[in-house]
């Protein structure tokens, strides 16, 4: 909860960039609360409205479980590592 702003605003700057392709590397994220899967659900939103791929890596095991539980597994594009992000 007390990082999702400033998670919120990274996200929200490099997709004004309008990058190809917008990696998020969870692999320092041990746990993530509602706030945090808004984020990122809002960050997915605006991707696609921008025609920008999001993609998921690094996730561990607690947060996997998380998307899991909440189904956001089938919805986000995930990758084991950051270079099969980059690569699919």
């Amino acid at each position: 909860m007390a990082r999702s702003p400033v998670m919120r605003k990274t996200i929200t700057d490099s997709l004004q960039k309008k990058p190809t392709a917008l990696v998020l590397d969870l692999s320092g994220v041990p746990y993530m609360d509602s706030s945090g899967l808004a984020t990122m659900v809002e960050a997915l939103q605006n991707a696609r409205k921008g025609q920008t791929p999001l993609k998921l890596c690094g996730l561990t095991a607690r947060v996997k479980s998380i998307l899991e539980i909440a189904r956001l597994n089938t919805v986000f594009a995930i990758f084991d590592t950051r270079e099969q992000a980059l690569q699919g």
